[in-house]
């Protein structure tokens, strides 16, 4: 499909910067920034396969059983007191924590980075805070340029 735009000269202007930045043609660097710009998911669409697998795995395994929460948080100390002994007898570095490590591929910290009013953007802006007000620890690879 071709679309013919009437840009005011300020936009040209970073267009024509961020293509030869990136080192390609206006018009493809134009595309991209669009493609940015379109929210991924139709509103009210049903989410994405992975999404839902993910969502279906947090239903399956959701409960408010003290007894099985105790069980959860026993399996989770067990994990970490045996990988600790590893590490220890290997030589390794000494104790570790659970925390979580989330490493950002390109995909996430994209939405991460979008604008604001875009809602799958800013659904990912709002878990990324929770995840870092909770302590995790956010790992962006070198590579990505943004």
């Amino acid at each position: 499909m071709t679309l013919t735009l009437d840009l005011p000269a300020d936009i040209v202007e970073r267009l024509q910067r961020g293509a030869a930045e990136a080192g390609v043609p206006v018009e493809k660097y134009a595309q991209r920034v669009l493609d940015s710009g379109i929210p991924l998911a139709v509103p009210g669409a049903a989410p994405n396969a992975t999404l839902s697998l993910l969502a279906d795995w947090a239903r399956q395994d959701a409960t408010n059983d003290p007894n099985e929460l105790a069980a959860r948080q026993r399996d989770l100390d067990d994990l970490a007191t045996s990988l600790n002994r590893n590490r220890l007898q290997s030589g390794g570095p000494g104790i570790i924590s659970m925390s979580r490590t989330i490493f950002l591929d390109s995909g996430p910290l994209g939405l991460v980075t979008h604008r604001a009013g875009v809602a799958q953007a800013d659904a990912c802006r709002e878990w990324l805070a929770s995840r870092i007000a909770a302590g995790d620890e956010v790992v962006v690879a070198e590579i990505i340029y943004y």
